[in-house]
C-alpha cells in the first residue's frame, strides 16, 4: 500500500525533479516508510511514497524496474497470489532480486502482457512505464479497491492516488465543478461509480479498465474486465454452495494474511466483520496461514458511548468467541470541531457521514503499531445487505411474485428495521401486500413497466441529470434484482464506500484488505440465485449460514444493521453546536451553499433547538461538508 503521481509533459518542456517531488511528497502519509523518484526523457516522471509491507528492504522500493529490462513500475496496492505467481514464473527461468509482490508483477506483465492483469488476485493501481516502447500504462484492479485520478490537459497528463495532490501541480489551480457539487449533494453516491470528482478536469480511471498511451495519443479508457463475462456454473445444492462459498473465502483470508509487517481487524459487530475477524482466528489456529505476522490477534473498535451508532457489546461478544483482544476507540470530543474541519478538508469529497468516524480506529491501530486491517467491505452490495435493497425485492415481489414471495421478503425487511418499531412496520407491509394484490390485476402492466425502468428511486433521480447520463456499465438488460446489486456494487454504494475507507486508514498509514472483495467470491455471488442471499428470514442468507462455529450465533442471526458512521445528530446537539451555528452565521456558507435561503434559515432554526434526527443531521452535515470543501479550495 502506497501513494503513487506521475506527470507527463506532453508539450516536451522538461519536467523538473522537484515539480515530481512536491506532487508526489503531498501523498507522504500514504507512504512514510520511503520515497522515489525517475524521469525519462526529461519530460516523463514517476513517483512514489511507500509503505513497507512485504520486503522493507530497500531494494523493493519504487519505481523499480528489473535487471535487463526497460520496464518501470510504481504501484499501490498488494498482489496476494504472487508467491504462487513467482514459482511460475521461476519455472519460466524469470529471476528475482527481491520477496516483493512488485517485482512479480513486473515479470508477469513481461511474460503475459494484458493477461497477467487476470491472473492477479489483488488490489492495486499501477503505472507501467515502456522505456523501449515510450509507452504508459495505467491500470486499476476489478472492483476499484485501489484508487487512481488523472487529469489530462493540452500540455500534461498526471496522475495520482488522491485528489489532493493536483493542488500541488505546477501552473494548474484546481477548482470546484459547480455542476458535479450539485449533484453530489443531491446524492453523495452518484460520482464515484462513474468516474466523476468535483473537480474541474479530475476523472478517475474506472475499475476493471486501463489507459495505454504513447506520445501524442489521445487518452482513452479500455475495460479489460467485466463481470457479465464471468457468469459461473453454481451447484444446484444450497448446501454445496455453502461449502463451496466458505472455502473460497477462507482461502480469500489466508492469502490477505501474508505480510511481514503487523496486522490486526477492524470490528465493528456486525456479520461482515465477525466473519473476517473469526475466520482469521480459526486460520490461525490451523496455523495454515503462509508468511503471515505473529502479531494479528488484536481487534479495534469504534465505539460511540451513549448512542445508536455504539456497537461495543456485540464486538465484545466476537473478541470472546475468538479468544483475541480488542481495543474500543472513541472519538476525543474535546477537539471535535477543529478535527472535523481538518478530516473533511483532508478528504476532498462529499460522504453522508463525517470521515472523522472512520478515521479514528485507523489512527488507533497506527498508534498501536499496526499497519494492516483486515476488514469486511464489499459483501452488503453483492448479498443485499442494505435495508433499501431489500425493500426494493419487496415491492417487486409484491407486485410481480406469488404472495408467499413477497411475504418472505416482507419478513427479511421488517427484521431490519429497530426492534422497537418492527410490530408497527409488519402490520405496515402485510397491509400493502393485501392491498397489491387486490389491485395489481388492474395496474400490473403500468407498474411493471414503471418498475423495470427505475427499481431504486435514487436511481431515478441520479439519472436525470444530464451531466452523468452516460453509464459506465450497461446493466439495462437485467431482471430487477440482478440489476440492482450491480447498480450497487459498481455505480453507487461500495464506490464510495470504497473511496472514504482508503482515504480513512491511508490518512494514518494503514493498508485495508478486504477478503470479501476477492474476485472468485465476487464472480461466485453475481451467479448465485436470489434464492441463496435472501431467505429464512435473513438478508446475507449464505454468508451466515457458512459462518456457523465461525462466529456467535447472536451476531450470525442478527438482522439490524448500524455500521461505522458518526453519531451526528448527538454531535450536531453537543459538542458541534456552537461550532455548526458559527459556520451558518458565516458569509462563507452563504455564498457557497447551494441551499436556498429557506432551508439555511430552516437549518439554522433547528441548529439553535438543538433538534435533529437522522434525516437532518444527514442534510446538515451534506451541506457542511460541502462549505468546508469549497472554503479549503477557495
Amino acid at each position: 500500500m502506497c501513494g503513487i503521481a506521475g506527470i507527463w509533459n506532453k508539450n516536451g518542456r522538461e519536467l523538473s525533479e522537484a515539480s515530481l517531488r512536491r506532487f508526489t511528497d503531498s501523498l507522504a502519509h500514504r507512504g512514510p516508510d520511503g520515497r522515489g523518484y525517475q524521469i525519462f526523457n526529461k519530460e516523463i516522471g514517476l513517483g512514489h511514497r511507500r509503505l513497507s509491507i512485504l520486503d522493507s528492504r530497500s531494494i523493493a522500493d519504487q519505481p523499480m524496474h528489473m535487471t535487463g529490462q526497460n520496464l518501470h513500475i510504481i504501484f499501490n496496492g498488494e498482489v496476494f497470489n504472487f508467491i504462487e505467481l513467482r514459482k511460475e514464473l521461476l519455472a519460466k527461468k524469470w529471476r528475482f532480486r527481491t520477496d516483493s509482490d512488485t517485482e512479480v508483477i513486473l515479470a508477469a506483465y513481461k511474460e503475459w502482457g494484458m493477461d497477467a492483469f487476470h491472473r492477479f488476485n489483488g488490489m492495486w493501481a499501477i503505472a507501467l512505464w515502456d522505456n523501449e516502447k515510450q509507452e504508459l500504462l495505467l491500470c486499476r484492479d476489478r472492483f476499484g479497491i485501489k484508487p487512481l485520478y488523472y487529469l489530462n490537459t493540452e500540455n500534461q497528463l498526471a496522475w495520482a492516488s488522491e485528489t489532493k495532490a493536483f493542488n500541488e501541480l505546477d501552473e494548474h489551480r484546481m477548482s470546484i465543478d459547480e455542476n458535479m457539487l450539485q449533484i453530489c449533494m443531491a446524492d453523495t453516491y452518484a460520482l464515484e461509480g462513474k468516474g466523476h470528482t468535483l473537480f474541474q478536469g479530475l476523472k478517475q480511471l474506472l475499475p476493471g479498465h486501463f489507459i495505454r498511451i504513447q506520445k501524442g495519443d489521445a487518452i482513452e479508457q479500455k475495460r479489460w474486465y467485466d463481470i457479465q463475462d464471468r457468469k459461473l456454473e453454481i451447484p444446484e445444492s444450497y448446501e454445496t454452495q455453502q461449502e463451496n462459498f466458505r472455502e473460497i473465502f477462507k482461502e480469500a483470508c489466508k492469502l490477505r494474511m501474508r505480510s511481514d509487517v503487523t496486522m490486526a481487524t477492524a470490528l465493528s459487530g456486525g456479520v461482515d466483520s465477525t466473519a473476517v475477524y473469526g475466520m482469521v482466528h480459526s486460520l490461525m489456529k490451523e496455523h495454515v496461514a503462509e508468511r503471515s505476522p505473529s502479531d494479528w490477534q488484536r481487534a479495534f473498535v469504534a465505539v460511540f458511548p451513549g448512542t445508536d451508532k455504539d456497537e461495543r457489546a456485540f464486538a465484545e461478544l466476537a473478541v470472546k468467541h475468538t479468544g483475541g483482544s480488542a481495543e474500543y476507540i472513541e472519538q476525543n470530543l474535546k477537539n471535535l470541531p477543529e478535527r472535523i474541519l481538518q478530516s473533511t478538508q483532508h478528504f476532498h469529497n462529499l460522504s453522508s457521514t463525517p470521515i472523522l468516524a472512520l478515521m479514528g480506529v485507523y489512527e488507533g491501530m497506527h498508534k498501536a503499531g499496526v499497519t494492516v486491517s483486515l476488514d469486511g467491505h464489499g459483501v452488503d452490495e453483492m448479498l443485499y445487505g442494505y435495508r433499501d435493497m431489500v425493500y426494493q425485492g419487496f415491492e417487486h415481489q409484491k407486485w410481480h411474485g406469488k404472495r408467499e414471495e413477497a411475504e418472505a421478503s416482507r419478513d427479511v425487511l421488517v427484521g431490519l428495521y429497530a426492534e422497537e418499531i418492527r410490530a408497527e412496520k409488519n402490520t405496515r407491509f402485510t397491509s400493502d401486500i393485501k392491498a397489491a394484490f387486490h389491485r395489481r390485476n388492474s395496474i400490473i402492466h403500468k407498474v411493471g413497466k414503471l418498475i423495470k425502468r427505475n427499481p431504486n428511486p435514487q436511481i431515478v433521480a441520479r439519472n436525470l441529470l444530464p451531466s452523468l447520463s452516460n453509464r459506465p456499465y450497461d446493466f439495462g438488460r437485467m431482471n430487477p434484482f440482478d440489476r440492482m446489486v450491480h447498480d450497487e456494487f459498481f455505480l453507487r454504494t461500495l464506490p464510495s464506500l470504497l473511496r472514504n475507507f482508503d482515504n480513512a486508514a491511508m490518512l494514518s498509514s494503514v493498508e485495508i484488505r478486504m477478503p470479501f472483495m476477492d474476485y472468485r467470491l465476487v464472480e461466485m455471488a453475481f451467479s448465485l440465485p436470489y434464492s441463496s442471499k435472501i431467505g429464512g428470514g435473513y438478508t446475507k442468507r449464505i454468508l451466515r449460514d457458512s459462518m456457523k462455529g465461525v462466529m456467535p450465533e447472536a451476531i450470525r442471526n442478527r438482522t439490524f444493521k448500524v455500521g461505522l458512521g458518526a453519531p451526528t445528530k448527538e454531535w450536531f446537539s453537543g459538542p458541534l453546536k456552537d461550532f455548526l451555528g458559527d459556520q451558518l452565521s458565516s458569509t462563507g456558507f452563504k455564498e457557497h451553499s447551494l441551499l436556498s435561503t429557506k432551508d439555511i434559515e430552516g437549518l439554522k432554526e433547528r441548529q439553535h433547538r438543538g433538534e435533529w434526527n437522522e434525516a437532518t443531521a444527514a442534510q446538515m452535515w451534506i451541506a457542511l461538508n460541502a462549505h468546508l470543501i469549497q472554503s479549503k479550495n477557495a
